[in-house]
């Protein structure tokens, strides 16, 4: 964003009053940050030479600096109204308006310089500020992208745009984002600590370690590195590690947010919960210039500390306060179309018409199923197997589905039927190298990518015959938990719980035509059964796999291997069932679900 103090090298105007001496007196003053006196003297001229363009606009100028936005609005009124092809004030006026949240009047200034002035990446970038404030966060993206087109090393708008894209879920994006921003300016603090929490997030840990140490070295004073650190340590389980670094930052930062979320993810493993709902909410309370996205993981980092406390009612408020901040809105004709098109495209007689990979492979094992229905509990129990290497949330199936699209450029899945069969060996040969690099002997990897239920038509048109894992829970359970949980944006059907309870409806008819239709080996596992017999159900795994015992299973818990999904913690613990009905705490605050879902 442009200072106030440069924004005066922009505007020359050739205006002459009695007022000059003291006009030039206080530029002077202005320049050395004596703002009051520059201040009085302006009013002084604007009270005599009410005309004066360039001392109402210098006098807003001086307002905005001293933090008196409220003052400043009626200076650069004045200014328009003296000569309303003046972009600069419309630009002030548009900064003075959003500090003072009338961010509608605010984007309509900005809009009127932009009229003014179309290539100007200031105000772009501001617009998409005020955008990102209204949470509309694909409008504010293509204003970020406007700006950086017009000034590629304008960092300030990079650094919004990649927040931005990294907000919507598209880490791999929002990292290359990053390193173009300290390619530009290295050692950019914003960006390498963005860039740290990004590919921790991706599960790329010793590179998110080495951009936190590195940032450390940088700004030994900044905090955010190590408590991002931090929560590395925590995700592998060492809370030890966690705590010893975060004890000294909440002593020297206690208002820093994300030292505050790392401290509140550890708080209950250290006995500091009260400690840590305090400072989240004292740094709620405050209006900060902060990623949303913290704010965000805060709220859902106080619902969680609630919940364990056993406080509902608040835990509920955090947990929807923090799905409301989400940008995006779940379009449930749009999914709909989606299942209509897959449950019509995917048919048993697509599948007949089409040959046998040639590339063929037992090694994929998919453990899917709606979000929150005990995925991550099955593969850990499976990766405590010494011929299963678990490879965690894959996003390559995903990708698969896109890239048909450009291939072929038809529509996924009719894209399918466009491509040759070197293309889709491509693909076959692509993922299994994606699964060489996670381990080269393991007789199964697993990809524990939940939503790739909404891609078996693809999986069985790569690997027929693969298995499947589908792990279901009661619904209500399920959709709560969901709700519960901080997704990454695009997810948007977790926000809301008309759309949650839409979504899951539209999962369980997809999830029915897929077990009618495909050349797949499914296994069903019920959470609820799994936490009930878990010797029994695991028996049932391995033989499904044709996989001899191995104790090893009953004691996942103990396995050390790092675990990023939303369910890291509950991996550590041995099997419990204090989730199986959890909803009835949250009756109260869940008639819809009720509702909507009851009968299932």
């Amino acid at each position: 964003m442009v200072s106030w103090s440069a924004l005066l090298a922009w505007v020359s105007l050739a205006m002459k009053s009695s007022g000059i001496a003291k006009k030039e007196r206080a530029k002077a003053l202005f320049a050395q940050q004596k703002y009051e006196a520059a201040k009085q003297l302006l009013m002084q001229v604007c009270r005599k030479e009410q005309q004066d363009v360039e001392a109402w606009f210098t006098l807003g100028i001086v307002h905005g600096a001293m933090g008196e936005m409220a003052e400043a609005v009626p200076c650069f009124e004045q200014s328009i109204r003296l000569m309303p092809e003046l972009a600069e004030a419309h630009f002030n006026l548009g900064k003075a308006k959003f500090e003072l949240d009338q961010v509608d009047e605010a984007i309509r200034s900005y809009q009127q310089a932009l009229q003014l002035n179309p290539n100007w990446p200031q105000v772009l970038n501001n617009l998409g500020n005020a955008y990102s404030r209204l949470e509309r966060a694909h409008e504010a993206m293509s204003y970020y992208q406007q700006a950086v087109t017009l000034a590629p090393n304008y960092v300030g708008a990079l650094i919004n745009f990649n927040n931005t894209i990294q907000l919507l879920g598209r880490y791999e994006e929002a990292v290359a984002g990053y390193k173009q921003v300290l390619a530009i300016e290295p050692g950019h603090s914003l960006a390498l600590t963005n860039l740290g929490t990004t590919l921790l997030k991706l599960e790329r840990y010793d590179e998110a370690i080495d951009c936190c140490r590195y940032a450390s070295q940088l700004f030994p004073d900044n905090p955010g590195p190590p408590a991002i650190e931090a929560k590395i340590h925590a995700m592998k389980g060492d809370w030890e590690s966690a705590y010893q670094i975060l004890d000294p930052l909440i002593q020297s930062h206690p208002e820093h947010i994300q030292v505050v979320i790392s401290f509140a993810v550890i708080s209950h493993h250290v006995g500091r919960q009260d400690e840590a709902v305090r400072l989240a909410k004292n740094v709620l309370a405050v209006d900060r210039s902060e990623p949303l996205s913290l704010r965000i993981d805060l709220h859902f980092e106080l619902g969680k500390i609630y919940d364990k406390q056993k406080k509902y009612a608040e835990a509920f408020q955090h947990f929807a306060k923090g799905n409301e901040l989400k940008p995006g809105d779940y379009d449930a004709d749009n999914e709909v179309q989606e299942t209509r098109l897959k449950t019509t495209f995917f048919t048993k007689e697509f599948f007949q018409q089409q040959p046998r990979p040639v590339t063929t492979s037992e090694r994929p094992l998919f453990i899917l199923g709606m979000p929150r229905s005990g995925t991550s509990l099955v593969e850990q129990i499976l990766d405590s197997h010494e011929q299963v290497k678990g490879g965690g949330e894959l996003y390559v199936i995903d990708d698969f589905a896109r890239k048909t699209t450009e291939m072929a450029q038809h529509p996924y899945p009719e894209s399918l039927a466009k491509l040759t069969q070197d293309e889709r060996e491509r693909f076959i040969t692509g993922y299994l190298a994606k699964l060489n690099k996670i381990s080269v002997d393991a007789r199964y990897v697993t990809d524990k990518m939940p939503q790739n239920y909404l891609h078996l038509g693809l999986i069985a048109w790569l690997f027929p015959g693969a298995r499947v894992i589908h792990c279901y829970r009661d619904p209500i359970d399920t959709c709560l938990s969901c709700f519960f949980q901080n997704f990454k944006s695009t997810l948007t059907f977790s926000k809301d719980l008309h759309a949650v309870s839409h979504y899951y409806r539209q999962y369980r008819q997809l999830m029915a035509h897929w077990q009618k239709t495909l050349d797949l080996n499914f296994l069903n596992v019920s959470y609820e059964a799994l936490t009930a017999d878990q010797e029994g159900i695991t028996r049932e795994i391995l033989e499904f796999l044709a996989l001899p015992w191995d104790e090893n299973c009953l004691n996942f818990h103990d396995n050390k291997r790092v675990v990023a999904t939303a369910s890291m913690q509950q991996v550590r613990k041995p099997i419990y069932r204090s989730s199986v009905k959890r909803w009835k705490h949250y009756e109260p605050y869940i008639g819809v679900l009720i509702d909507n879902l009851g009968e299932l």
